[in-house]
């Protein structure tokens, strides 16, 4: 029996065996954007930025908490209005620019503010994007409130929060700045996200969990003490690159990558909705 169980390693292991060569180069950006699109995002075939949070021609965007990498930019090639919005005026010029270069039709207005209040009139926004806000703010049952009364009836909404699950493994290892102001402040346990757009007015319509990619390299990142999200990355950070690239090359790397992102997410997404 024990010689059997060596046979089928050793013939696993043959099968496994590929020559060696050079490391597979990665583009960070490159494979933060397919690692999106195998979970939904971003999608130019059904003009979606996650299944059911579409924008119309028309409608109004309003994306707050913008920062530098905005996702309102996915529909600056169609003719819409969207807002940005942020605390940091540096981060909404940076995500205007984003903007802009993504596409020509989309009209931007650029807005500096915490949000206490929004300085939009009610009923004024068809889709509202939020994600990876909620964690930073001090009341977010007052901000939710704020999204809930400038969107009209039906009104959508795409509300991200790190997931519990990661921000608590981080914990030992993260910086303690990253678990202080301005940073992460509020980690949202079982049912606490959902159960705050609820009570805040929302229907809610589409939940899943992504980024299980997203939370090793964070481990990584703090573990490899990266003096920055920039490379030249630390070796124990390109490797895992490397390693997640070649995963979703296989044949079955995508489904793999859906059962690791329900197992270990980074985020917990939600698509809602306003009651008309």
């Amino acid at each position: 029996m024990l010689t059997g169980g060596k046979d089928i390693g050793m013939g696993l292991r043959d099968r496994l065996r590929r020559p060696a060569g050079e490391p597979v180069a990665v583009d960070f950006e490159q494979l933060v954007e397919r690692d999106a699109q195998v979970s939904g995002w971003n999608n130019p075939q059904s003009g979606e930025l996650l299944p059911g949070f579409d924008a119309p021609d028309g409608c109004s965007v309003l994306d707050i908490g913008c920062g530098t990498v905005p996702h309102s930019a996915f529909f600056a090639d169609r003719p819409v209005a969207i807002t940005l919005a942020d605390v940091l005026p540096e981060a909404v010029s940076e995500s205007a620019g984003r903007v802009t270069a993504a596409g020509e039709l989309a009209t931007v207005q650029q807005l500096v503010t915490d949000a206490d209040p929004l300085p939009l009139p009610d009923h004024s926004i068809d889709r509202v994007i939020a994600t990876e806000v909620l964690e930073h703010v001090a009341d977010p049952r007052a901000f939710m409130a704020e999204l809930v009364r400038v969107g009209k009836p039906g009104a959508r909404y795409l509300i991200s929060v790190p997931d519990w699950r990661s921000e608590e493994l981080q914990r030992p290892f993260a910086a303690p700045e990253h678990f202080q102001e301005p940073n992460h402040i509020r980690v949202f346990g079982p049912g606490e996200f959902e159960a705050l757009l609820v009570d805040a007015g929302l229907t809610i319509e589409h939940v899943q969990f992504d980024g299980f990619f997203h939370s090793l390299w964070w481990f990584f990142f703090w573990i490899g003490a990266q003096p920055q999200i920039a490379p030249p990355w630390h070796p124990v950070i390109e490797s895992w690159m490397q390693t997640w690239q070649l995963l979703l090359d296989t044949d079955r790397g995508a489904e793999l990558k859906v059962a690791l992102d329900r197992a270990l997410p980074k985020s917990q997404v939600v698509v809602a909705r306003k009651p008309e």
